[in-house]
């Protein structure tokens, strides 16, 4: 439900942003009706690709200013994390077959942007800003590349607008999220505290993979999310002890 969620939002975005331009450029619009979740993640993903070397084109050729370039091309780009999240939350044999499905699609749209950031940069019209912004993350070329999942051993936290895990070895907080399955695992743990709302604090082995963009959780104060796809061990572990963990890895103990 929530990966539909994110897809449908993201549409509605990208309908907002390119139905002057599409129309403009005579293209075709894309129905999505006949799409799963993947389908629709990928093809988003396209149509961003296109939009981001379309955005380039016109800077350079003088058509729009760089404010208003930086402007699209960020939008694009905040649009490109919610579907990456959705692509990535998606089972790999689905987004491996997706990708298979689409390669010729993919390498288009990859052409048309390298060939777009190319002309960009040996024009007279370059602004560093925007020059800074494609190499910040997510990097447009690698959006599909798949991020190697990590084994991780540390303390996950959970409570009002709290969701950290701490490695073992002094690393964190990093915000934390996981599909339903392992999510409903983690609530399992829940402790009800009164006049303190409900917690959880377990001690987690967990396979998942990270990124680095910052501005996550719900007021956006963390640099780092760990994305858990399989739940290896857990361990219910009381606030005492969590605190004599974390005063003990903060020492460098081991």
């Amino acid at each position: 439900m929530k990966n539909n969620c994110v897809s449908c939002c993201v549409f509605l975005l990208l309908i907002g942003m390119g139905t002057t331009r599409l129309a403009e450029s005579a293209e075709p619009q894309v129905d999505f009706s006949g799409f799963d979740s993947i389908e629709q993640s990928l093809e988003a993903a396209l149509i961003q690709f296109s939009s981001i070397a379309d955005q380039l084109d016109r800077v350079r050729l003088g058509e729009i200013n760089a404010d208003t370039a930086l402007q699209r091309i960020e939008m694009l780009r905040e649009s490109l994390r919610a579907i990456r999240q959705v692509w990535h939350e998606t089972e790999h044999d689905q987004r491996l077959e997706a990708r298979t499905r689409r390669r010729a699609d993919i390498e288009r749209a990859g052409t048309q942007l390298t060939e777009a950031m190319v002309a960009y940069h040996q024009s007279s019209n370059i602004d560093f800003r925007i020059s800074q912004m494609l190499q910040e993350p997510p990097v447009i070329g690698n959006f599909l590349r798949e991020p190697p999942t990590e084994t991780f051993q540390g303390i996950y936290r959970s409570g009002f607008e709290v969701s950290e895990f701490f490695l073992f070895d002094g690393e964190g907080p990093w915000w934390l999220e996981a599909a339903t399955e392992n999510w409903q695992r983690l609530q399992s743990y829940v402790v009800q505290r009164p006049g303190r709302g409900s917690s959880v604090t377990v001690a987690l082995t967990i396979t998942g993979w990270r990124e680095a963009d910052g501005g996550y959780g719900s007021v956006g104060g963390y640099d780092t999310r760990i994305y858990v796809e399989s739940i290896d061990e857990i361990r219910a572990i009381s606030e005492e002890e969590f605190q004599k963990i974390i005063q003990a890895v903060m020492q460098g103990e081991p």
